[in-house]
């Protein structure tokens, strides 16, 4: 299972956060030492944070 710290800047996801939520574009803003801030893209754009080791449930598929 992938985690939030293996996401590369500059590159687009198609992601499943958890089993009950929607498939959503974001991507990779800044990496700090503990975090990583994303960008979601659908509905609206909307910027949020989570840690390096958050699993994310489903990686669907990675856009450069």
């Amino acid at each position: 299972m992938a985690s939030f710290g293996e996401l590369k800047l500059d590159t687009y996801y198609l992601i499943q956060v958890d089993a009950d939520s929607d498939i959503e574009l974001v991507s990779v803003i800044l990496h700090t030492k503990e975090t990583v801030l994303l960008r979601s893209y659908l509905p609206q754009a909307e910027d949020f944070f989570k840690y390096h080791d958050e699993p994310i449930f489903k990686l669907v598929e990675e856009a450069g």
